[in-house]
């Protein structure tokens, strides 16, 4: 008996002796305060895995560098579940940089029917500082039922988003901080969504500090959603502070930051806020998300996806300078593939008089392959899609193309030659075709949106859309005056039929009338 007395007295002097030695910190994690014990990796799981608290996962904490470690960790709790507090912790050390490490997919979810706690919380006096500093390649999602990350009584809170893909849903506000003088974001890499049925960012300044807050953004980084989000600082909301507004001056109840993907490729590669400059690495291909509008100079760009627009993107204008190339490589994918083609234009810049030229190669093959292929969203004339003002060349076994019943495509001031043996041009809707004619084949015209002989037949084979030559007298566009003009201005005037007018207007006088017949017959006459 007197051994084992003796026996517990040195365990306990052992305990005491370790528990003096403890260092405590100003962090706790679902209530439960950080000590030196804790912080191996090991002890803190298996506590918050006995409380009910960790679902799965492991969490760690660093002392020395103040890392908190989420590796697959899901935890739902009644409490806060990060709570950082410089209240009342006399010797405790302050963790004022809080560094977060997401691994995998983790997730921190409070109890939503407790407005009084957030899945991280930061208090303190107003002369403390605090970091929070998102690290790791993982994603992690916070749901709250009140405010989802909160932070109150500092001189300056400092947000860093550095990886990892973060969503905050919070039933009121998404990020809220109150009495904090000094706001400052930094997003530098991955992903953040903010949420909140009130405002989805919300810094409130107290005394009415007037600081606006930083956003500041890595390669590439802005704000996503909503358009136009920009920081501001407004004085009159809600005593004064910091949110993000739209374009339209509207506080946003979502935000989201990250790298934009435009739902557009070139050459196999997607277009995004980083890249948009110099797509290609040489200078020869931007995007400009501002204006949708697509450069190619002089460029040669070869891939499955030449060109490549995603449903997510409408109204494209793809300018052409110089003489650019699209090489196919795939014998199913179109060369220009417009997913979304209402509103698109694709576009020449002339230089030096010449016209813009855009050479299509697609493979040759059993299967002929869409040199440009549309696909309309909406469709009918209000989004109709237009080729202007350039020099289109088709080789291989391809055909331009649609898909929906409703698309509508105009043809103005343009030149394409298909050199393709089973080549064909079809717009289900409608094809209009201004200031140029079709040429070959010979007599040939659009049928509303099919490309047909002049027996009437859907025509397969090489064909030429051609520039009007503008000759006076020249009604159908051929390039010289004949009978043949006289009968399309006769047919427009009994019974409307446009089809075989590109010069209708011979006299001048703005209109198509008996007058134009009678000019076109005295240029036939020789008068």
């Amino acid at each position: 008996m007197k051994k084992l007395f003796t026996f517990l007295m040195i365990a306990l002097a052992a305990i005491s002796a370790s528990a003096e030695d403890l260092e405590y910190y100003t962090l706790g994690i679902c209530g439960i305060q950080i000590d030196s014990y804790l912080a191996e990796t090991q002890n803190l799981t298996r506590i918050l895995t006995n409380q009910g608290y960790l679902q799965s996962g492991t969490v760690g904490f660093d002392p020395q560098t103040f890392k908190l470690t989420l590796n697959d960790a899901v935890i739902s709790c009644p409490k806060s579940i990060i709570y950082i507090s410089t209240h009342g912790y006399s010797g405790y050390t302050e963790v004022t940089s809080l560094e977060i490490s997401v691994n995998g997919n983790c997730v921190l979810e409070t109890d939503a029917s407790n407005s009084n706690i957030s899945c991280i919380e930061s208090v303190g006096n107003v002369t403390k500082t605090q970091d929070f500093i998102f690290t790791g390649n993982g994603s992690l999602t916070m749901t709250s039922g009140n405010i989802a990350f909160m932070t109150t009584n500092k001189s300056r809170v400092l947000y860093r988003f550095n990886g990892p893909d973060v969503t905050i849903n919070g039933g009121n506000y998404g990020i809220y901080s109150t009495n904090t003088y000094d706001v400052k974001y930094e997003m530098l890499e991955g992903t953040v969504n903010v949420d909140g049925s009130r405002l989805a960012i919300w810094n409130f300044f107290n005394a009415g500090a007037g600081i606006a807050g930083e956003m500041e953004f890595g390669e590439g980084m802005e704000i996503i959603e909503p358009e136009g989000g920009h920081l501001v600082f407004n004085p009159t909301m809600y005593s004064g502070g910091v949110m993000i507004q739209d374009g339209n001056n509207t506080a946003a109840k979502h935000v989201k930051i990250g790298v934009s993907d435009y739902g557009l490729k070139v050459g196999d590669i997607a277009v995004t806020s980083i890249n948009r400059d110099d797509i290609l690495g040489d200078g020869k291909v931007t995007y400009n998300p501002e204006t949708n509008t697509l450069t190619l100079n002089n460029a040669t760009i070869t891939g499955d996806d030449c060109i490549y627009v995603a449903k997510t993107l409408s109204g494209l204008k793809i300018l052409v300078q110089g003489e650019v190339t699209l090489n196919a490589t795939h014998v199913a994918r179109p060369a220009i593939y417009f997913n979304n083609s209402d509103k698109a234009v694709i576009q020449g810049v002339s230089s030096n008089g010449e016209y813009a030229k855009l050479n299509i190669n697609v493979p040759d093959g059993n299967y002929t392959t869409p040199a440009i292929y549309y696909i309309s969203y909406y469709g009918n004339d209000e989004y109709r899609a237009h080729i202007k003002d350039i020099d289109i060349h088709i080789a291989g076994s391809a055909y331009i193309g649609s898909d929906n019943w409703d698309e509508c495509l105009t043809v103005d001031n343009s030149n394409i030659i298909s050199e393709a043996p089973s080549g064909e041009f079809y717009v289900i809707y409608d094809v209009q075709l201004v200031n140029c004619y079709v040429a070959l084949p010979e007599g040939g015209y659009f049928d509303r949106g099919q490309l047909c002989n002049a027996q009437g037949q859907h025509y397969y084979g090489p064909y030429q859309i051609l520039r009007s030559q503008k000759v006076v007298g020249d009604v159908d566009g051929d390039g010289v005056v004949t009978a043949g003009d006289i009968t399309s201005l006769y047919n427009f005037l009994l019974s409307n039929d446009s089809s075989g007018i590109v010069n209708g207007d011979q006299d001048g006088d703005g209109n198509i009338t008996a007058g134009d017949v009678t000019t076109v017959y005295n240029i036939l006459l020789g008068i």
